[in-house]
């Protein structure tokens, strides 16, 4: 799959073809939450680089209210050049990650990059069936397979834990919790 997003090199104006497969597949975030990310969504925690997804501008959105949290940025993500993408975003000038998705569509940031990725699927090999979110799908199932709690991946990819306790009176896990799903996300 990663090589596949490779071939695409940085897509200049389309950028976001390079990066949502692998924003996908070592994040576990829906289409909806990379699509309306903001360059202030990323920052530095827990001596992490991470981004933070949430509802801090009027035009962002989330699915629950569980759905607000930071994810580490893995490693391959930034060996693949993704953290000197956004700088060079920042250096141009941009306020959104991806200024070339727009924003004025009822059906939110995430439409335009949906409609592209079920035509590039076929070149992942993948089938009718399987879709963008079928890579949150697969870091979930990796996760799991490596015996990681399902609290803990639930807190990672924005999930209700399903209990009183957690969700309403639970705090956030920490991004230095999280942080080793995040370096288990091998492909």
């Amino acid at each position: 799959m990663l090589r596949a997003a490779r071939v695409f090199g940085s897509m200049g104006k389309e950028s976001f073809k390079r990066w949502f497969p692998f924003l996908g597949a070592y994040t576990g975030a829906r289409i909806a939450e990379i699509s309306q990310l903001y360059l202030d969504d990323f920052c530095v925690q827990d001596g992490l680089p991470c981004i933070h997804i949430r509802t801090d501008k009027p035009d962002q959105s989330l699915k629950t209210v569980h759905s607000e949290r930071i994810i580490p940025i893995h490693q391959d993500l930034i060996n693949e050049g993704f953290l000197k993408f956004v700088e060079a975003r920042r250096a141009e000038g941009h306020r959104r990650l991806f200024p070339e998705l727009p924003s004025g569509n009822r059906r939110g940031f995430g439409h335009k990059p949906s409609l592209w990725f079920t035509k590039f699927r076929a070149k992942l090999g993948w089938g009718d069936g399987e879709t963008f979110h079928s890579l949150r799908h697969t870091v979930i199932t990796k996760l799991k397979r490596q015996g990681y709690s399902s609290d803990l991946v639930a807190g990672l990819v924005g999930h209700g834990h399903g209990s009183i306790t957690f969700d309403r009176y639970g705090k956030d896990y920490r991004v230095v919790e999280v942080a080793p799903l995040i370096r288990a996300i091998d492909y």
